[in-house]
């Protein structure tokens, strides 16, 4: 009896730890399968992280690219072609930070108007490229040329002094 007794108890603590141990092995599996996808959400934290520090610095490298800007200048020196026309000299100057290369100019939507713009020139930053308009009063006076260059086929207007 004392004998059955002892295996009652020891059966029942038995099936205590065997009920633990379950509790215990579930426990982990759902610990397991919580790191897992925590580890998912990290790795794709991880790759934001990347695309966007990817980004940030081609940015700033775009940024800080060398490129060419443009302004006209009146130039010192007026002139009289010898005839009953006179025409103004101007400079396109190269302003920006970069060459540009096959620098082209036109004027926007303007006939008639004797101009010798720059057609295939290349600027250095700094430099200029001297250009008349012919402004005998048959036409309006330029207000702007557009300019386009290597990298720029979107033509750019720069206003024209007066």
């Amino acid at each position: 009896m004392v004998a059955a007794v002892f295996s009652g108890v020891a059966l029942k603590h038995s099936n205590a730890s065997a009920d633990a141990a379950k509790r215990s092995a579930d426990s982990s599996d759902r610990s397991a399968a919580a790191a897992e996808r925590s580890a998912v959400v990290d790795e794709a934290t991880l790759a934001e992280i990347r695309r966007e520090t990817e980004e940030r610095r081609a940015a700033e490298e775009e940024a800080a690219r060398p490129r060419p800007a443009f302004v006209v200048e009146a130039s010192a020196r007026q002139a009289w072609d010898g005839t009953q026309a006179p025409y103004r000299r101007y400079i396109l100057r190269n302003t920006g930070t970069g060459p540009a290369t096959n620098v082209r100019g036109m004027l926007p939507e303007q006939t008639g108007v004797s101009v010798n713009f720059p057609f295939g020139e290349s600027l250095r930053p700094g430099e200029g490229y001297e250009f008349t308009v012919d402004e005998d009063g048959r036409f309006p006076p330029v207000i702007a040329i557009h300019l386009t260059w290597d990298g720029q086929d979107e033509p750019v207007a720069v206003p024209v002094p007066q």
